[in-house]
């Protein structure tokens, strides 16, 4: 134990003077074990969930009437946004997530802008014009100069809803076919009903590039589709 620090050894005879007294259950030394052999560590999921429901534990035992959390020591903000999201939406009830200590309305927010960079995802009027102005300016061609050319792409991504912070000012969820589908609200802290059918199967995007050079093509639009939505016709509108 000379390598420790004395937080740690405070620890390890906290630990040692419990299993002398009885005070560990079978469960509780057996989970000891397995958390002492990297288990999981397989998992970062189940990592912060063991976190989650033993802080909330915790917090029970102390008689504190707040036993959930919206965040956890070494636990960024991304990761549990995405284990509020997987664990109410995932399971079907909210009251899951609270089970688990994780308190989905007061996770921090995030912001996924930035001001020399298009917003291209589901971008239309305006915000498609400053897209295509921002990128002009990026590739350094001229308001006068037709040095510039549009790509179209169909890419098929995994079919699954996602979580998405920092997009607009409350978080949605995205993975759904436009219209009605690409960008659910989950304004109140609730999750949107969320149907499988719903899915898109193939994100179309508009790109620009500079005619003289293959270095950079910068994405001014991107708008996922079911197939069925999907014709020469429509594409040729999208482009």
């Amino acid at each position: 134990m000379h390598d420790l620090t004395d937080e740690q050894k405070g620890m390890v005879n906290e630990y040692l003077a419990a299993m002398k007294s009885g005070d560990l259950s079978t469960t509780e030394q057996r989970c000891a074990v397995l958390l002492q052999s990297g288990a999981a560590s397989a998992d970062s999921l189940v990592q912060v969930l063991l976190l989650a429901m033993l802080t909330k534990c915790e917090k029970v035992k102390k008689g504190k009437k707040r036993t959930n959390t919206s965040s956890l020591p070494g636990v960024d903000e991304g990761m549990m946004a995405q284990i509020g999201f997987r664990l109410a939406n995932g399971m079907g009830r909210k009251e899951l997530a609270e089970l688990f200590g994780i308190n989905a309305k007061g996770l921090a927010k995030a912001n996924m802008r930035h001001p020399r960079l298009p917003v291209f995802f589901l971008a239309e009027g305006s915000v498609l014009v400053e897209n295509v102005q921002k990128v002009l300016n990026l590739l350094q061609v001229g308001r006068e100069s037709r040095n510039y050319m549009l790509l179209w792409d169909d890419t098929v991504f995994a079919r699954v809803f996602q979580l998405l912070y920092g997009l607009t000012e409350t978080p949605v969820v995205i993975g759904g076919g436009h219209p009605g589908f690409s960008r659910l609200s989950c304004s109140g802290g609730s999750l949107p009903d969320l149907n499988k059918d719903n899915l898109a199967q193939v994100t179309l995007s508009v790109l620009v590039k500079r005619l003289d050079s293959k270095a950079f093509a910068f994405d001014v639009q991107m708008v996922p589709h079911q197939l069925k939505q999907v014709s020469g016709a429509s594409m040729f509108l999208h482009l």
